[in-house]
């Protein structure tokens, strides 16, 4: 069994210095080494480590960087997993692109973080290498489909290390280190040795990412297909996020798709007047406008407006995986 270690930076990949978080080059063989004396290597490895940053300085061009390299591993390499180290504050964005860009992988593509530096005992990144090995390890030997595609073990507070889908992989909140998928749908957890598929009432996921393409037609909405390069910047997008008694913002030029989050119930203030103009202008523009945080069933009055205002309501997909396609999309002429 070989496997790729793609070093990129984060927590993962750094130390305390000065009472400073900074990348630290040694970070990576101090991870396989706590593995080692953890769990003990028992396959084979390379190393590769393309660039070093803290995950927060991420942009375009970085994540093309990942794109790429993964990509190039992954078509040229042999290998039977890879992984790759990333830091937590933009681990979802880039777990999305590689899944968008990486939609037909039959292996196991891992995104290993930690909450700490790795020379505090209480951090998570071994316990999450072990979960991405573990993966590697089950696919290699056994053919299991629910290994393969692009995976992102992380253990929380109560100790399992679950194993989540990009697409319904939701970013930290302020003040947590833990991460969760949306209605709770991770793919399986690992639990005091024990692999536990997800046998919930909300876990339906496809097996791979490309599945999404069914649950929301994106060419329908004027959306061009997968592009791996990216612009630094996203300025076609325009993204708001609902809050009380907020000002819509204006429209610039240069956008072309707008993803409006809404309240934890799907909802968004549709009486305030300047939801409406809103609206109005995207529609007149032919920009389509994306809800995410909305879900199928019974709504709340509220959202009876979002058919008449022309909205697509994005069910059941992260923000930051819906805005990682767009942002992707090869541009489209205008309607």
């Amino acid at each position: 069994m070989r496997i790729l270690f793609i070093f990129t930076g984060g927590t993962i990949g750094s130390s305390v210095a000065g009472g400073y978080i900074s990348p630290d080059d040694g970070a990576p063989s101090l991870l396989i080494k706590k593995y080692d004396e953890r769990y003990g290597v028992c396959f084979e490895y390379d190393i590769s480590m393309p660039f070093t940053m803290l995950s927060e300085n991420s942009d375009g061009i970085y994540i093309y960087k990942l794109i790429s390299a993964v990509k190039d591993a992954y078509e040229n390499g042999g290998y039977d997993g890879i992984v790759v180290t990333h830091g937590t504050d933009t681990l979802t964005y880039s777990a999305a692109a590689l899944s968008w860009a990486l939609r037909d992988a039959d292996i196991p593509v891992c995104i290993v973080s930690s909450d700490k530096p790795l020379e505090d005992e209480s951090a998570n990144g071994v316990d999450n290498l072990a979960g991405a090995v573990s993966l590697i390890k089950r696919s290699y030997e056994c053919d299991d489909e629910h290994c393969r595609g692009i995976l992102v073990p992380y253990r929380n507070h109560d100790g399992a290390v679950y194993i989540h889908r990009p697409l319904y992989l939701t970013e930290a909140g302020a003040f947590t280190d833990e991460l969760f998928s949306l209605k709770n749908r991770y793919v399986m957890r690992f639990d005091t040795g024990k692999r536990i598929l997800n046998a919930g009432p909300n876990y339906d996921a496809p097996v791979f990412d490309k599945d999404y393409a069914e649950h929301l037609d994106m060419k329908s909405h004027g959306v061009g297909d997968i592009s791996d390069e990216l612009t630094q910047t996203s300025e076609k997008i325009l993204r708001i996020k609902a809050y009380p008694g907020m000002v819509y913002p204006e429209i610039r030029e240069k956008v072309s798709f707008i993803i409006h989050e809404t309240y934890h119930s799907g909802t968004v203030d549709t009486e305030f007047p300047g939801y409406r103009e809103f609206f109005e202008e995207a529609a007149k523009r032919h920009i389509p406008v994306f809800m995410t945080g909305v879900s199928r069933g019974i709504s709340y009055e509220s959202t009876a407006a979002y058919n008449e205002m022309h909205v697509i309501p994005a069910y059941d997909i992260s923000p930051s995986a819906l805005y990682m396609r767009l942002w992707m999309a090869k541009d489209q002429e205008k309607r």
